[in-house]
């Protein structure tokens, strides 16, 4: 996997976002004033990561959840484009608000479009699904 592409892949293999003990996790946050985004005013906050990452987050005051995420990430061929991650549909699951809706938009052109029909917090899963497959007996 190419230096590039491996570093996206860690970055988004992470469960928590940021703002969930982002000093131990080499996060720096700063806030970074507002930004108003169809109609609603948005608190943008500056995450760098071990000095060399940046992107931004746009946080919903009223409600501190996490609408947008807007990065800047170079494409295979080396070329930069805009990638943008929008969060929506909160609903609660246990207690706490979870995104439903997850759209990533590059360079102005959907990218994807993740509709989650449910959530399951903490559920009862047997030992042996995480295991290394067996290996087949060499002959």
């Amino acid at each position: 996997m190419p230096v590039a592409a491996a570093k996206v892949f860690a970055a988004d293999a992470e469960f928590d976002d940021p703002l969930i003990a982002g000093e131990a996790r080499g996060y720096m946050i700063e806030e970074a004033g507002h930004a108003e985004i169809d109609g609603a005013r948005l608190t943008r906050l500056l995450v760098t990561r071990r000095w060399t990452e940046s992107f931004w987050l746009l946080i919903d005051p009223k409600t501190y959840l996490i609408v947008r995420r807007v990065e800047h990430r170079a494409t295979a061929l080396g070329r930069r484009v805009e990638v943008v991650t929008h969060y929506g549909d909160f609903r609660p699951v246990d207690g706490v608000l979870h995104a439903h809706r997850i759209e990533v938009v590059v360079d102005g052109k959907r990218s994807q479009l993740t509709r989650i029909e449910r959530i399951e917090s903490n559920p009862v899963i047997e030992a042996g699904v995480f295991r290394r497959p067996l290996v087949a007996d060499k002959k």
